[in-house]
């Protein structure tokens, strides 16, 4: 460990000393509750601190000195407070009476809290002093919590600056509506309640009924003293979730591997545990108390900033309990000596919670479950004992027992003899005992110490990667959800870069190509270093390619080469009679094959149809879809039916199977035949397949269907075509193709098993997505964008290839291609494109195999096939023609070339719509285009600045990523071989009944509540009524 951790220092050293760190300004406002809301922000500013980075914190001043004492590296301005704090105290204690939880009580807090929260942030606005001051210091993001008043967010909105929220959650659901992300109630529970994900049918109702009841409640207590401080501040026409739309990046204290699989959106980063990290030495009085445990171990307690709320009463409970163990006891507690308090225990004002829980001699932890130190007790792997009082703390408890972590006792029953049996159960028993350091294992994930790439299960990776990284480019607003914005324009995207704005830096060509070279040789250098150090495991990897090859072969075997890269055994399984030609092509993959007597003309032949753009009727797309799943199965079967092939793959126990499904489903077949983990790998599915298998909603006001051409900005007529042509597909592929895949899963898989069953176990989904292309959409935790996996550096060209782009001179060149659908082009088609070519100052490179078009200028040359990411990365390259093919695309953008558009089929009109929407190039229809409008659009693309500045901004948008999305594809590869699948991953949802995920029997259930309310009310007043009316008919008749 000594020796790496010297390795890795040493690669750090180089690294910022080669790329060096930006010193930016960082202004930090804590929530006006101190606490736990505050140790993470100082966490974060710390952090950024020791990269260079100016932080400043504004504070009131009372406790201005407090907070410069605790964090001398951080910078603080103050502003006057003349409340005493002493209030907010009362409030707090208040918080913290477990034994008043009733609706009156938690309205009464919320009311004085939010009162308390917003005169503070009056008072830090209404400082004029401190604002001018604020102005001037022309800081470049703000960092906040928004806990009951959104006053950091405001303070952004005041100073024109990007905001980065860091939250636990929003219990009342702004967070939601800021960013557009769906919270299905069927299987996501609320926050302050006690629910898993596994609810019962009176949980569901329970959890919707009170997340929107508490949603009602914030809005009639504190939801005008909110609106009234943004109005104040930012005018009258402004909303509070208006402005919190225009947060660029939400940091959640979050973590799947507790919190449970729920949907995310872009700009929605999981950083739980942000306060974990590697346990430091303790003072000499503690360590020489931890070691006197002797082999029994430490219990540690702590009920963090609520130790001193602990009645005396329970105290003594739980100094009782502690008394009867052989374990010594750790305790933070600020109230009297209890009388009945054991030898064996420490009691102490303040503990360095972290480091006790690190140390080798502790073996539990009972704790008030407040998310800091449940964080940390999961990174160390210390099982809990959990006492839960108020606020999200119930839930975090129930986390923990659904995960294994721990057990749960009430704060207001337990008794001596359940808390001792509780601890001892978390002591002995082997559960606890293996769960928790597997859990902290996975926790734990080394980051490279190379590139500082670091996976999204990493805390550090989240403020890091998004605040010292943060770089804010108008008016693209790939970073937020249409959903949040559909009413609100020139929202802010988040650039992740090196560091602040040093790509803005100029310097000379050579200097610059200078400062590359040494680069990457110190960076070669630390590659070494690395993979000396931590070795590469060669784990055997199996790739299961469709029947369709292709652009659908190419990612699969990119990553393929990138796995054996990495020093893995890769094995591809193909039909015999293209294993020669897939041989040649990727000499360094190894190849399995079987006997396909079918011939691949039949396959072409279809393919050939599916071309045939003209003919585009239901009956077309019909016939096809049926001859294309007959022809998949087909090929599946006889893969699945080669015994000696399944013996020898059952032999060679590979660690994960990778694929693509596309029409059929064979990876995930083979995978779940042979039993080990499986990996997809796709551009999308049309059929929504993968939605069922993931659970993860797709909203079609806003989240485009993948083979429409609309964009995430649809009218009322394209939302009404988004809801049912994805509907309607879906329902053609379960009659038409649903069958057939069926039947091959209970062939070979048994009768019990169906196609979403199997699909649903798919431990990651790797999608060929960029959200900077494909539009912000719900993600779930085990759903990885991979956009551009093929996209790389352009390599050198052939010498010829050469000369001819240099020959462009100034004019530069235009590349044209349609990738393997180049032969498909018509003569007619390939003419007129001819004749606008010719027209052109530029040279032209075009792929196409064809007989030459009469109308050929001499500025064209023709190729059969071309090196397509080489020639857009080179400068002579001003625009490229293409059937908006995803690889393609993909390049393009990495390149920075616009692009014009003539899609063919698939995915590609919603490829060329998107290309479109983000200012990247123009679109033509492929049937209709004319030389003339066609000679237009290039001249439009190569004249038109907008495009090539467009094209350039999300070049270096799409290059500045912690990780390339190769890096990313194949670290989760690796992650669900070292992990052996990643079940926790999966969402609840692929496992409800469609009528409970949608939540019609909670939907019957109220409205037969509602409706028998409403006739006993009815039949009430009838009855009054009657009987008034027959008293009055009486008086009648007696008078």
């Amino acid at each position: 460990m000594e020796i790496r951790s010297r390795y890795v220092l040493l690669c750090v050293i180089i690294i910022l000393t080669v790329h060096g760190i930006g010193a930016e300004k960082v202004l930090v406002v804590p929530p006006a509750v101190a606490g736990s809301h505050w140790f993470p922000l100082a966490s974060v500013g710390q952090a950024l601190a020791g990269r260079g980075h100016d932080v400043t914190v504004v504070v009131s001043q009372d406790i201005v000195d407090k907070r410069r004492t605790e964090r001398p590296d951080l910078q603080f301005e103050s502003f006057l407070d003349k409340r005493s704090h002493a209030g907010l105290e009362a409030i707090i204690a208040q918080m913290s009476d477990v034994s008043d939880n009733s609706m009156f009580h938690r309205l009464q807090i919320l009311k004085e809290m939010t009162k308390f929260t917003a005169q503070y942030c009056d008072l830090l606005l209404g400082d004029v002093g401190l604002m001018r001051r604020l102005k001037q210091a022309r800081f470049q993001v703000v960092v906040s919590e928004p806990f009951i008043c959104q006053c950091g967010a405001i303070v952004a909105a005041h100073l024109g600056l990007p905001h980065v929220a860091l939250l636990r959650n929003d219990p009342v659901g702004l967070d939601s509506l800021a960013t557009g992300v769906p919270r299905p109630p069927s299987y996501v529970p609320f926050l302050l309640s006690s629910f898993t994900d596994r609810m019962t049918f009176s949980q569901r109702v329970q959890n919707l009924v009170v997340s929107f009841r508490v949603s009602m409640m914030f809005q009639w207590i504190s939801g005008g003293i909110n609106k009234d401080l943004v109005r104040k501040y930012l005018g009258e026409e402004e909303t509070l979730v208006g402005f919190l739309a225009k947060t660029d990046v939400w940091l959640y204290q979050t973590d799947v591997l507790l919190d449970l699989p729920s949907p995310r959106m872009p700009n929605m980063v999981d950083v739980g545990g942000i306060n974990s990290q590697a346990a430091n030495s303790l003072s000499e009085d503690l360590e020489l108390f931890m070691q006197s445990s002797g082999g029994a171990g430490v219990v540690v307690v702590s009920f963090g900033s609520q130790a001193k709320t602990i009645n005396p009463e329970r105290a003594e409970v739980m100094a009782a309990a502690f008394s009867q163990l052989r374990q010594k006891v750790v305790w933070r507690y600020t109230g009297e000596k209890p009388v009945g308090l054991g030898n064996n225990t420490k009691l102490m004002s303040w503990l360095p919670q972290n480091d006790l829980l690190g140390h080798p001699k502790t073996k539990a932890f009972v704790t008030h479950t407040g998310i800091n130190g449940v964080f940390e007790a999961l990174y160390h792997g210390v099982p809990m004992v959990c006492l839960p009082l108020f606020g999200d703390q119930p839930g975090n408890a129930a986390r923990v027992v659904s995960r294994g972590l721990g057990m749960r006792l009430d704060f207001n029953t337990f008794t001596t003899e359940t808390l001792y049996q509780a601890i001892m159960q978390v002591l002995t028993d082997k559960r606890f005992v293996l769960v928790c350091p597997s859990l902290a294992t996975l926790r734990r994930q080394p980051a490279c110490p190379v590139c500082t790439v670091t996976s999204p299960s990493h805390p550090w990776s989240g403020p890091l990667s998004f605040l010292s990284c943060l770089h804010i480019t108008r008016p693209a607003n790939c970073g937020n959800s249409q959903a949040s914005c559909l009413n609100f324009e020139n929202l802010r995207h988040v650039r992740i870069s090196g560091h602040f704005r040093v790509a803005s830096q100029t310097t000379s060509g050579s200097s610059r190509r200078n400062a590359m070279e040494i680069r990457s040789q110190y960076v070669l250098l630390c590659v070494m270093i690395s993979l000396t150090v931590h070795g590469i495991g060669a784990d055997k990897v199996l790739v299961v390619p469709p029947a369709v090859a292709g652009s659908h072969w190419f990612p699969l075997a990119s990553v393929g080469q990138a796995l054996v890269g990495r020093g893995h055994d890769v094995t591809v399984v193909v039909s015999q009679d293209i294993v020669d030609k897939r041989r040649t092509e990727r000499p360094e993959l190894q190849f399995e094959s079987f006997l396909d007597k079918r011939s691949h003309a039949g396959l072409e032949a279809i393919i050939a149809q599916i071309i045939d753009v003209p003919d585009n009727s239901m009956f077309h797309r019909l016939q096809i879809l049926k001859e294309m799943t007959k022809f998949t199965a087909q090929y599946c079967d006889l893969l699945l039916g080669d015994v000696g092939l399944m013996r020898r793959l059952k032999q060679a126990r590979f660690q994960v199977v990778v694929s693509e499904p596309f029409f059929c489903q064979c990876g995930a077949i083979v995978a779940a035949y042979l039993g080990v983990p499986h990996v997809a790998l796709l551009r999308n599915d049309p059929s929504g397949l993968d939605t069922l298998a993931t659970g993860v909603p797709r909203p079609p006001s806003y989240v485009p269907f993948l083979l429409s051409s609309f964009t995430d900005r649809m009218t009322f007529s394209q939302r009404v075509q988004n809801l049912v042509v994805p509907f309607r597909v879906s329902v053609m592929f379960q009659w038409i193709s649903g069958r057939i895949n069926n039947d091959l899963v209970k062939k070979y898989l048994g009768k019990e098993e169906t196609l979403v069953g199997i699909l649903a176990k798919t431990d990651v989904w790797l999608y060929q997505t960029d959200v900077l292309l494909d539009l912000p959409s719900p993600r779930m935790p085990n759903m990885v964008d991979v956009g551009g996996i093929n996209s790389q550096a352009a390599n050198s060209l052939f010498e010829d290839l050469e000369l001819f782009m240099r020959s462009s001179g100034g004019a530069g060149v235009v590349v044209v291609s349609f990738g393997s659908q180049a032969k498909t082009i018509n003569p007619e088609r390939a003419e007129v494109m001819a004749a606008a070519f010719a027209q052109l100052r530029q040279k032209v490179v075009w792929r196409y195999t064809g007989e030459k078009p009469a109308g050929l200028g001499n500025n064209t040359k023709l190729m059969s096939w071309l090196p397509q990411n080489d020639l857009l990365g080179h400068p002579k390259t001003k625009a490229f023609v293409t059937h908006t093919g995803i690889n393609g695309v993909f390049e393009a953008l990495y390149h920075g070339v616009p692009m014009v558009c003539l899609p063919l089929f698939g995915d590609q009109p919603g490829n060329a719509a998107r290309v479109v929407s983000r200012g990247l190039g123009m679109r033509l229809d492929f049937n209709t285009f004319t030389t003339e409008t066609l000679y237009q659009a290039i001249v439009q693309v190569l004249t038109d600045k907008s495009y090539r500045e467009t094209a350039a901004r999300l070049s270096r948008l799409h290059r500045d990523q912690p990780q390339s999305p190769m890096e990313r594809a194949v670290w989760w590869i690796e992650h669900v071989i070292k992990h052996g699948g990643l079940s926790h991953l999966r969402a609840r949802a692929v496992e409800l009944p469609w009528y409970q995920y949608y939540l019609l029997d909670v939907a019957a259930f109220l409205l037969a509540v509602c409706s028998a309310v409403l006739v006993l009310i009815w039949c009430s007043c009838s009855l009054v009524c009657r009987k008034i009316c027959r008293k009055s008919g009486d008086k009648l008749k007696s008078q």
